[in-house]
């Protein structure tokens, strides 16, 4: 049997001269000043309450809502994208910058296990979005997406 030779990797990355030379590192101040600034604490604990209002607000009342409470469900929602992924760039970013920190690994598997947390409770959201563009795009009736609708509500409770 033929077999290609093992490529040969260096155990020590960091060891030896870049040939880029010193390469800038980003300023994420903007976002955070650091893992344990105020204001990232402050946006997770934001976020995890938004999230457990808006899902206790909206689930399975979508419906309902007049014209001004969709509104109000939409910008919620949007404000809840906003600082998740604020907190993620910050967390991302700070990874990327240097891959081989173990410390910076597990600041953003920590953030993105909280983000994920908070966040699940509002996948019913996210379900009848794309319910209202399929519905849009493939001219499904009301009656379809209402049972649709339905069945998953009724296996979400069941979970």
């Amino acid at each position: 049997m033929f077999q290609l030779p093992a490529p040969v990797l260096d155990a020590n990355a960091g060891s030896g001269a870049s040939a880029f030379g010193n390469l800038p590192e980003w300023n994420l101040d903007d976002l955070y000043t650091g893992e344990d600034a105020p204001e990232l604490k402050r946006d997770l604990d934001w976020l995890e309450e938004a999230c457990r209002s808006f899902a206790e607000d909206f689930e399975g009342k979508l419906a309902a809502l007049d014209a001004n409470g969709l509104l109000d469900c939409v910008l919620r929602n949007e404000k809840i994208n906003q600082i998740a992924g604020r907190i993620m760039s910050y967390a991302g970013l700070r990874y990327y910058q240097l891959t081989t920190d173990a410390g910076r690994a597990k600041f953003m598997s920590d953030v993105q296990e909280k983000i994920t947390n908070f966040t699940t409770p509002l996948v019913f959201f996210t379900m009848i979005r794309l319910l209202y563009f399929s519905t849009a795009a493939y001219s499904v009736t009301a009656d379809t997406v209402a049972q649709i609708v339905e069945q998953a509500t009724a296996a979400n409770s069941v979970n």
